[in-house]
């Protein structure tokens, strides 16, 4: 009977490291918007940037051409999702894969 005690202890204690060992968040706030998408029938994923935090005047990045691309399958990609680690210090550009019809 006393294993089932010994296993929560040792539970709680390595849910507690893990809790301490979280890195903390930026302390500034960010500001602006990135927007990720394909914009007509090409398998071009483009950026744009917004100017300032305004959220309806963006720029184009990268001469708007593809950013993402696939060299695999049929080559194409859909769906961009922009994700992040928990410290928000990497941005991670995610698309799925498509059949063209």
């Amino acid at each position: 009977m006393r294993l089932p005690t010994f296993t929560a202890s040792v539970l709680t204690l390595a849910v507690c490291a893990t809790a301490n060992a979280i890195p903390q968040r930026r302390a500034e706030p960010f500001a602006g918007y990135l927007m990720t998408g394909f914009f007509d029938n090409s398998h071009n994923i483009e950026q744009f940037l917004s100017v300032g935090n305004d959220p309806i005047n963006f720029k184009q990045l990268n001469q708007r051409k593809s950013i993402l691309n696939s060299d695999i399958g049929t080559g194409g990609i859909r769906d961009p999702y922009l994700t992040t680690n928990s410290d928000r210090s990497v941005f991670y550009l995610i698309a799925t894969g498509m059949t063209p019809s």
